[in-house]
């Protein structure tokens, strides 16, 4: 049974009315959408337990590892709940909830199309809507035209430790299909279809499945699945985190919105999830950081990933997603930001994990000093999907209220590099 919750919290909700008076901080609105906010611990986990799924793929590693005591009877990321600023609770996402606010939206689909944080998010939604396994695999090896195998079937996972290895093998000859499709019931019986499809930039046209270069931008041409019911699919993407500079993210984002544009006349209902940073040095951080002006993002490492530049991304997005507005088309920003950036703990960095399931990455490869980018599930992704049911529920007014709670959610205002 998946349940979480707390007691409100008035001390806190204090605490962060002072961390809102100094220095540069967060614009708060006066709108309760949940964008700004803080963590606050969940002290009472025995009445209020914290999510405590299961889920069989890396990203469920710790949970499944975590050997609970008297005194720690949950893993700590987990305790971690975000309270919203102006004294309002997110109402938890869960298959009621989530039913409830597609059938209010006249929606029966809900397609996300990005990368692997996409990838995490949609495992996080299959986990809150009550699911006890994982969810359909999203990777098909395509040995022919006529041909798909899931990766268990196509090789002996005792020859092969991790996809690394696989996709050098294969690099070439066999396409790697990048998308998943299922459903589920609502009380009422109604079905409503989930979707992904894996596009580092959000690339409409191309191969049906395509696997550039084992770990590089990949992408899963996903417009035409989308064109078969373009009124009643909640649309929700992100690009971000495999674009390295600001004008190459125009030209990803300009080329989005090109494409949504033209579908107006099917009334397309987009959301656009911002993007978050990793943070370097994250397996050193043990609980949130209190505000984002503790995230420095001036390393080395950090600007060789690009991170130092998502702000400015973001930014971008929404002066794009504001103009969409205006012309009249349903999109808005799902701003993940706030919350992410302060949490640096919880990321799916853990040694002693990997070192167990003999996981192992050479050198030169991104994950070689850690995976300080992902979260582990349970996690901070969870609280995404929370977003995301009450960015459901207070966007359904007219695009002139959203225009304006898109300016009162803007992120936090920090010395951040200037785009170039």
């Amino acid at each position: 049974m998946i349940t979480g919750g707390r007691h409100h919290n008035q001390a806190a909700d204090a605490e962060y009315s002072k961390l809102a008076t100094k220095g540069k901080t967060a614009k708060v609105t006066t709108v309760c959408d949940g964008v700004q906010g803080m963590w606050v611990r969940n002290e009472d986990p025995l009445h209020h337990p914290p999510l405590n799924y299961t889920i069989y793929e890396d990203a469920g590693a710790a949970q499944r590892s975590f050997k609970p005591t008297a005194k720690q009877p949950y893993r700590e990321a987990t305790l971690w709940d975000w309270q919203p600023a102006g004294g309002c609770e997110l109402t938890r996402l869960n298959r009621s909830t989530f039913c409830s606010a597609m059938s209010q939206a006249g929606l029966n689909r809900i397609m996300l199309v990005g990368d692997s944080l996409s990838w995490m998010m949609m495992l996080s939604l299959w986990k809150l809507l009550g699911e006890s396994n994982d969810p359909p695999s999203q990777w098909t090896y395509l040995v022919s035209n006529s041909t798909a195998m899931e990766p268990d079937v196509m090789t002996d996972q005792a020859e092969v430790q991790n996809f690394e290895e696989f996709a050098v093998r294969v690099n070439g000859s066999q396409e790697v299909g990048m998308q998943m499709r299922t459903h589920i019931l609502c009380d009422n019986q109604k079905s409503i279809e989930l979707g992904f499809h894996r596009s580092d930039l959000l690339e409409e046209e191309g191969l049906a499945s395509h696997w550039s270069d084992g770990w590089g931008t990949s992408k899963s041409a996903w417009g035409s699945d989308y064109l078969k019911d373009i009124p009643t699919t909640l649309l929700l993407v992100n690009a971000g985190l495999h674009v390295h500079g600001s004008e190459s993210y125009r030209q990803v984002i300009d080329k989005f919105r090109n494409f949504i544009t033209g579908l107006s006349s099917s009334k397309p209902k987009v959301v656009f999830r911002a993007s978050a940073p990793g943070h370097v040095n994250c397996e050193s951080y043990t609980k949130p950081v209190r505000s984002a002006a503790d995230v420095k993002f001036t390393s080395e490492e950090t600007k060789n990933f690009s991170w130092d530049l998502v702000p400015q991304y973001n930014d971008y997005v929404k002066d794009v997603v504001g103009q969409m507005q205006s012309e009249g088309v349903d999109i808005s920003v799902l701003d993940v930001y706030p919350m992410t950036v302060t949490r640096p703990d919880g990321h799916r960095w853990d040694k002693e994990i990997w070192d167990r399931q003999g996981t192992k990455f050479g050198p030169g490869h991104h994950f070689a000093r850690g995976d300080c980018l992902h979260y582990y599930l349970p996690g901070v992704p969870d609280w995404w999907n929370h977003l995301l049911l009450r960015h459901m529920q207070t966007h359904a007014g007219p695009l002139v209220n959203r225009r304006a709670r898109l300016r009162a959610s803007s992120a936090p205002s920090f010395d951040f590099p200037a785009l170039s």
